[in-house]
């Protein structure tokens, strides 16, 4: 049988979440290219701007890897200009595929009600081509499967 959504994608993620990164040219190159050069790869990156103060991003990375990235984030908070550096270790990062690349905005709609009507925290969520990618609370990932299924009715077959 043909199912129409997969697991494409799962992995434990941690957020490294950067309060009031500063609004200048080069501040976002000069974090990642440190990324790059210590090897850290970024799953999933989400910016907010909150105005002339800066704004807030949070970087999602392997968790093998979020000790190594906090630890270059601290030593160079000031030099950044950040307020605070926070992270969350507990996270998981799943990539839903829609076998449809039209039925993937339809499919973000779904995971959305799916994970909100059984309350499940939802740090992101994202559409990308024909993927759903969301960052879920790790010891939600059973319950937010079986809501999915529920609601789209049908299973997710996982190819991970």
């Amino acid at each position: 049988m043909e199912y129409s959504y997969k697991i494409i994608k799962k992995e434990k993620v941690c957020e490294i979440l950067l309060t009031k990164l500063p609004q200048k040219p080069g501040i976002a190159a000069n974090i990642f290219s440190v990324f790059a050069k210590e090897n850290i790869n970024i799953i999933l990156i989400h910016h907010n701007y909150t105005g002339q103060e800066g704004g807030d991003a949070s970087v999602f990375v392997a968790r093998e890897d979020s000790g190594k990235a906090y630890e270059f984030i601290m030593k160079e908070k000031d030099k950044i200009g950040l307020m605070s550096v926070d992270r969350n270790e507990s996270l998981v990062f799943l990539s839903i595929s829609s076998v449809q690349f039209d039925k993937a905005q339809m499919l973000g709609l779904e995971v959305f009600r799916a994970l909100c009507n059984e309350n499940i925290p939802l740090h992101i969520l994202s559409i990308a081509g024909e993927n759903v990618n969301i960052v879920i609370p790790e010891n939600n990932v059973n319950s937010a499967l079986n809501s999915l299924e529920r609601y789209l009715g049908e299973p997710i077959i996982s190819t991970v």
